[in-house]
């Protein structure tokens, strides 16, 4: 039997979750042995449930509204295509980014959605993705860095204890939360630490005792967060190339976990080359990943 073609909008707007009031269009469903049904919107059914298989084989061929259809989208959705639709419709409101860090509590639409963080948290942007540590006391910060019209946070720690710094970067909920990879560049004088990352890694660590300790008594490190153009296949390899251009990231011959160091040579202003020998220390900058 085709349900698209006999379907209609009063058989439609009885296929509501009891839990949250949406369309059933978003799998699993659950039943209650009250006979209520739970969308998978509602993350934790109720006890005493069990999922509806028969009622998702059925609905799989019919066409349900979006959710934000009074916001103005009148997209006909099947239920594979609901989730995907949902996390990126342009008709939903959506909170600030800062609400987790500042006092904020908008609700804005996609579109005004990075225009309100440039009016009102301006002050919160990386500007080209630049930052700094100061060395001489612990620090935990957010930002906003903005690329490819897609609005990112990135959180910056620093132990002053035992010079560990942290950084992550993770999508916005206008973002698109497919990985995006990045490299962090840390300059300290002359010499410099650069290290990959991505934004479905988490945490990165990075110890600093030895990029610190040969400046001696340094007080600061400039720090620049640069974000790639997502691409797949041949096409990655070329956009890399594009956004880091040669000479931008040294290639050097010490590698610890994903990080590079590199010294500036002062006469010549070439990028030399420092090379690291196994021993029982910890090497001169120490990176992990932190989930």
């Amino acid at each position: 039997m085709d349900f698209v073609a006999v379907q209609t909008d009063d058989w439609i707007e009885k296929l509501k979750c009891a839990s949250c009031g949406n369309y059933l269009s978003y799998f699993p469903i659950h039943t209650t042995f009250s006979n209520k049904n739970i969308c998978g919107r509602c993350r934790t059914p109720p006890e005493n449930t069990i999922r509806n298989e028969i009622y998702e084989l059925v609905s799989q061929q019919m066409r349900f509204p979006c959710r934000y259809m009074s916001e103005g989208c009148f997209t006909k959705l099947s239920p594979e295509g609901t989730p995907h639709h949902e996390n990126q419709c342009t008709f939903k409101d959506l909170k600030c980014p800062t609400h987790d860090f500042t006092s904020c509590k908008a609700k804005v639409s996609y579109w005004d959605f990075i225009t309100h963080c440039q009016l009102k948290h301006g002050d919160l942007f990386l500007k080209n993705g630049q930052f700094e540590i100061y060395l001489t006391w612990s620090q935990n910060s957010y930002h906003l860095l903005e690329h490819n019209n897609q609005l990112f946070i990135v959180r910056k720690k620093f132990r002053v204890e035992d010079s560990l710094f942290q950084i992550s970067v993770t999508p916005s909920e206008r973002g698109d939360h497919t990985m995006w990879p990045y490299k962090v560049r840390l300059t300290c004088g002359s010499t410099e630490l650069a290290v990959k990352g991505n934004t479905k890694v988490g945490v990165k660590e990075i110890f600093l005792n030895s990029l610190i300790s040969q400046k001696g008594k340094a007080s600061k490190i400039t720090g620049r967060v640069f974000l790639m153009r997502k691409a797949s296949g041949p096409e990655a390899v070329k956009d890399e190339r594009n956004v880091f251009p040669e000479g931008a990231f040294p290639s050097t011959s010490s590698r610890v976990g994903e990080g590079q160091m590199s010294s500036r040579s002062p006469e010549s202003g070439n990028l030399g080359k420092m090379a690291m020998e196994k021993s029982k220390y910890r090497p001169p900058f120490y990176v992990r990943n932190q989930k």
